[in-house]
C-alpha cells in the first residue's frame, strides 16, 4: 500500500488498485496519472488536489468520459475547462490508456524552404514553436 514502485506497477496493470494505495500515493501525481490512464474511474480515489488538476482529469476523462463526475467542482463549473476536456476526450487520435499529449495548434506557416513553422500550446497554456519538414504529421508534433 505504501511502496511507491509496487503501487505504480499495480495501477499500470489495474488503475482501480489506486483505491488500496496509501493516502500519500493517492496524492502522488505520477501514480494517479498512471491509474487514470489505465482506468478513468480511478480518479474517484485520487486526492482532492489531483481531482482539480486539469491534466489528471483529462487523462481520466479520455479513458472514461464519466470520470468527469469525480473532477473538482471548479473544473466542472468552468465552461471552458469542460469544453476542452470533453473535446480532448472525444479525440480519436488518443486511444484509452495512451500517453498522447494534448495540444492546440494556434498557427501553421509554410516557410520559403517548404518547412512548416507550427505554434501550439498545451492545456496549461504553455506555447511552443517548432519547425517541421513539409511532410510532417500530427504524430511528429506530438513526439516533440
Amino acid at each position: 500500500r505504501a511502496d511507491r514502485e509496487v503501487v505504480l506497477e499495480a495501477v499500470r496493470q489495474r488503475g482501480g488498485a489506486l483505491e488500496y494505495a496509501a493516502a500519500e500515493l493517492r496524492a502522488d501525481r505520477e501514480v494517479v496519472l498512471e491509474a487514470a490512464r489505465e482506468n478513468g474511474w480511478a480518479l474517484r480515489h485520487a486526492s482532492a488536489e489531483l481531482c482539480a488538476d486539469r491534466e489528471v482529469v483529462l487523462e481520466a476523462v479520455r479513458q472514461n468520459e464519466f470520470a468527469m463526475f469525480y473532477a473538482a467542482h471548479e473544473l466542472q463549473d468552468d465552461t471552458q475547462d469542460v469544453r476542452e476536456i470533453r473535446e480532448a476526450a472525444a479525440s480519436h487520435l488518443a486511444l484509452a490508456g495512451s500517453r498522447a499529449p494534448v495540444f492546440t495548434v494556434l498557427d501553421v506557416v509554410v516557410q520559403e524552404d517548404g518547412t512548416l513553422q507550427v505554434v501550439a500550446h498545451n492545456l496549461a497554456g504553455d506555447s511552443k514553436t517548432e519547425v517541421f519538414p513539409a511532410h510532417a504529421t500530427l504524430a511528429d508534433l506530438a513526439r516533440r
